[in-house]
């Protein structure tokens, strides 16, 4: 007997709007555990809005974020009015119920969710009432997900660090163990003294941001997410602050993190990176995917007129 792979972070359908500004317009993708997935794409072309909606430090304006079987996005019920899309979360609902009672038949579980949430009515017209809100309500008991404890499982390394500059390396690392994980101070500090150690900046736990190359700030930064035991790390160019000669240092320790089976999600204009250590590469484009290929086929024999364009100005 064969079991379903479940993706450990699905989107579906994700648009964001700023304004008359359409920076994605239907993005939806599926990243499973242990995949390292690179974005790439020209600048504006809504790689790192992508990023960041997806532990909505950018809320979607459409669209699903799906963390294993939970849901990141908020449900709205004025989002979500037209059928089809209500119709495709009844599916979701129904598959979840089959998958608890094997032996129910499909008639009885229909029968269960109509008496449960009035489903039927709602399948075949517009409706924003007290049923529509009642069916939203059991998506929220049954498949929701807290925000903050999405985040606490979706780690982020930004562009720029963020670092609190007035706190040493170790009070940034510990900060968020003690104050969302509830760690003991000696716990915490255990632990961020072991991933210090893993990229060889034990030495720096004392010091404060400012006294730290821009390599240094990046792998500390990198640290910090990892304290949290996130499910999947995202990398928001982690390298485009940093003088070339400090790229590689930072590069090397998320290759490490790939070998150990992180679960990765990387917009970069990092090639060779991509090249070496995706397990698929994704090509976004005004605001949708163009092309998603493994490293070999994505790089070698792109399908995309725009990606073979692009590829041709970045690649030397």
């Amino acid at each position: 007997m064969t079991t379903e792979k479940k993706a450990l972070v699905k989107v579906d359908g994700l648009y964001k709007y700023f304004g008359s500004n359409r920076v994605l317009r239907g993005i939806s993708a599926e990243i499973d555990k242990g995949e390292v997935v690179v974005v790439i794409g020209p600048s504006g072309s809504g790689k790192s809005t992508f990023l960041r909606c997806l532990n909505l430090l950018e809320e979607p304006t459409y669209g699903e974020v799906w963390l294993e079987d939970k849901l990141v996005t908020p449900v709205d019920p004025y989002l979500h009015a037209d059928v089809i899309e209500l119709s495709k979360t009844y599916q979701k609902l129904f598959a979840q119920h089959k998958s608890a009672h094997p032996g129910a038949s499909d008639e009885s579980i229909k029968e269960e969710l109509i008496k449960k949430i009035k489903v039927e009515d709602l399948l075949h017209e517009k409706h924003e009432g007290k049923a529509y809100k009642s069916l939203m309500k059991k998506i929220y008991d049954e498949n929701y997900i807290n925000i903050n404890l999405a985040r606490q499982k979706i780690g982020m390394v930004f562009q720029q660090f963020n670092l609190f500059e007035n706190l040493t390396v170790i009070d940034n690392i510990t900060l968020a163990p003690m104050k969302l994980l509830k760690m003991s101070k000696e716990d915490a500090t255990k632990k961020a003294n072991e991933l210090l150690e893993r990229i060889g900046l034990l030495d720096k736990a004392d010091a404060y941001p400012v006294q730290l190359s821009g390599g240094q700030k990046q792998r500390i930064a990198i640290v910090r997410a990892l304290a949290m035991d996130p499910d999947v790390l995202l990398f928001d160019e982690p390298t485009s602050a940093l003088d070339p000669e400090m790229v590689g240092e930072v590069l090397d320790v998320m290759k490490e993190l790939a070998k150990s089976g992180m679960t990765m999600v990387v917009v970069t204009h990092e090639m060779g990176f991509a090249k070496e250590v995706a397990s698929r590469v994704i090509f976004i484009d005004e605001g949708v995917i163009m092309e998603e290929n493994t490293p070999e086929e994505f790089f070698s024999n792109p399908q995309n007129p725009r990606l073979r364009d692009f590829l041709s100005k970045v690649l030397i």
